[in-house]
This record gives C-alpha cells, structure tokens and sequence, in this order.
C-alpha cells in the first residue's frame, strides 16, 4: 500500500497484470496487460524522444502528409527518400493520422509503438501460452521478450523496419500454432511495410516448412544456412558492392553479438533438453537461415547492420522460451520472475543510456514515478 503512494504508475501497472491474470482465461489476460504496460511505458519515453536522425525525416513526411494526397506522395521525391509505392502500409497509416491528428507528432510516436510492440507482444503471448499453465511465468516471459528483443532505442529511428520485424515475430508464431494463412497474412504486412522483409520472410516460410517433422535436421540446417549465404553474396553482387562504399548507418557492437551467441546457445541446449517442442523447432530452422544471409552481406556493414534487426526479433521469441522454460518449475519462483525482470529493465537501461538520442523522461524517471 505504501508502495502504491510512493510509485501510483508502477503500482497501477502491477496491479492491471494482477487482476486480469485472476480472469479465468488468466494467462491471456495476464499476458494482454503486461503488453498493454510495456506498450504505454515505451509509448510514454517516445513522446519525449528528441527530433533527430532518422525520426527527423518521419516527422517532416509526416506533417507534409497532413496536405498531400497519398498517390502524390509515393514513389516521388520528397527530400532525400523516395517513398516507395512498394511499400505502402506505413505511410498509410501515417496519412490518415496526420490529416486525423493536424500532424501532431506526439500521435505518430504513439502510433510506431504500438505498430511495433503490440504484434510483437501477441507474438510472445502466444509462444507463453505453449510453454506454460503459470500466469506469473507467461507475464514475464512476455515482459523480458518485449524489454529485450527489438532495440527500443531504434523504435522511433529506423521505424518501418521495427514494424516489419514485430509482424515476422506474429507470423512466425501463428506458423508455430499452425494458422499458415494468417502467418502469410502478418508476412505480407511485414514485405509491404519495408521490402527487405521478404528476405526474412522467405526464411520463415522455409523454416515452417522444415520444421513440420518431429526432429529438427542438421542437413536441412546447413543447407538453409548456405543457401541463404550464396543469397546474401549474390544480393551484395547485383545490389552493387559499390553502392554501399563509405555508406555507414552504425555497427552491431561485440557485446550485442556475444549476448546474441549466448541467447541462442541456451535456447538450444534447453530445445534438446525437452526434446525439440514444436514451439522450439521453427526458431531453431530460422536462426540459421538468418545468420547465413547475415554472413553473406558480411562484407559491407550497411546491408549486415539493416538484416541483423530481423534477429533481433527472433532473440525476442528465443528470450520467451527460455524465460518460459527455466522459471516455470524453479524454486522461489517469485524471486527468480523478479530477478529476470529486473534484469530486463537493466539492460533496456544500458541500451537507453548509451544511445545517441535524448528523451524528455529517462527509464526508471518513468518506471518510478512519484508525485511527491
């Protein structure tokens, strides 16, 4: 109660979780408040993120959207970008709200996070659902899959591209639940929202269709992994190496690679260990895919730094798994849920802290609120 004085934001998003989990659907409803207090935090920081970068351009396209047609907007010159008629979902929506809001920036910030962290929590509440009947630990899986997956400091930078990535985390779990025709669906989404989707894409729909058997192959995961590589040098090749020279938008840095290494190594010796579930074999076809085309592109880090956030969002669906598997018998469980919360926050901190940009309100500012 006293806690609830001090902290109303954070006692009141606890509380939500709480209650709905006490539903008798409880891990559905647990698991759509932990989305919904998730979303509104990220949504909260990203009102208050500075104009800059990439967003700066979102911005001026989105207050010009305000008095341009869409058919004369896509496929012409505006600035720098061309918007592409190839890819017309998110300057969809991105015309209706600016005409809806007079271009209010504050609702397109809104917006981006919701487009990207809802799909991307259903994702994760689905895959929960499969690995445990324990509301507790399906919440916090959800939680540490949405704090740790796709970088959030990129949520209002590179937004098309996060958008399409949380929409091939949705289809990659309707495939897992087997709804092929809405996974499709999510997939087209996710091509027509940022086209280099459909090279991920095309590894989702291979990967369903290896992963079909009882077993997880380790030919057919060779063979996906070179396939994809040949693809990525052949991309590289007709794209035009040299179209990419002195091009850098950033780097992934060691310690992201190494936690990444690390995520997939424990995903996979829990995978054996139960004895490769359903939910954990079309993850285990699609990692390897994705890293192959990674290191086909490996040799210019503009096109390595684009694909490597597709993987981000399958460290997003391994951290469900893993989070899913390891706390769902464990002792003290309530101080292990914590624990692994807690270091979800940490390291959404450290990814705050050491970005470029500023917000108006920093992590544990809002997390912690206090009027007093």
């Amino acid at each position: 109660m006293l806690a609830a004085l001090v902290f109303p934001l954070l006692a009141a998003a606890i509380a939500v979780i709480y209650v709905v989990g006490l539903h008798r659907r409880g891990r559905t409803a647990a698991g759509i408040g932990a989305i919904a207090a998730v979303t509104v935090l990220f949504g909260y920081l990203n009102q208050g993120k500075a104009i800059a970068g990439d967003w700066a351009w979102y911005v001026e396209h989105y207050r010009a959207l305000e008095h341009l047609d869409l058919a004369d907007y896509l496929g012409r010159p505006f600035g720098w970008i061309t918007p592409a008629p190839t890819e017309p979902v998110y300057y969809s929506v991105a015309s209706v709200l600016a005409r809806a809001s007079h271009a209010d920036v504050g609702v397109l910030s809104w917006a981006a996070t919701t487009l990207i962290y809802v799909p991307l929590g259903v994702a994760a509440l689905m895959l929960s659902k499969l690995l445990t009947r324990r509301v507790s630990v399906a919440a916090a899986s959800i939680v540490v899959a949405m704090l740790c997956g796709l970088t959030f400091t990129l949520s209002t930078q590179l937004v098309r591209q996060e958008i399409a990535a949380s929409f091939i985390c949705l289809a990659i779990a309707l495939f897992v639940v087997r709804k092929p025709v809405v996974g499709g669906a999510a997939l087209s989404v996710a091509i027509l929202t940022h086209n280099s989707a459909l090279i991920p894409a095309a590894a989702v729909v291979l990967s369903a269709f290896f992963a079909r058997g009882d077993r997880v192959n380790a030919w057919r995961i060779i063979a996906s992994a070179l396939g994809f590589a040949l693809l990525g040098a052949l991309y590289l090749r007709v794209s035009g190496n040299d179209s990419y020279q002195g091009k850098s938008d950033g780097a992934v840095s060691v310690f992201t690679i190494g936690l990444d290494l690390l995520i997939v190594s424990v995903f996979l010796l829990l995978a054996r260990d139960h004895g490769w579930p359903p939910y954990t074999r079309l993850l285990a076809y699609c990692t390897p895919v994705f890293v192959g085309f990674l290191v086909g592109v490996a040799a210019q880090p503009l096109p390595f730094l684009r694909m490597y956030f597709y993987l981000e969002g399958l460290r997003a669906l391994m951290l469900v798994v893993i989070v899913g598997l390891s706390l769902r018998n464990v002792r003290f469980r309530a101080i292990a849920i914590t624990t692994a919360v807690v270091l979800g926050f940490l390291y959404l901190h450290m990814r705050i802290a050491n970005s470029p940009f500023e917000y108006q309100t920093g992590l544990f500012e809002a997390v912690f609120y206090s009027p007093w």
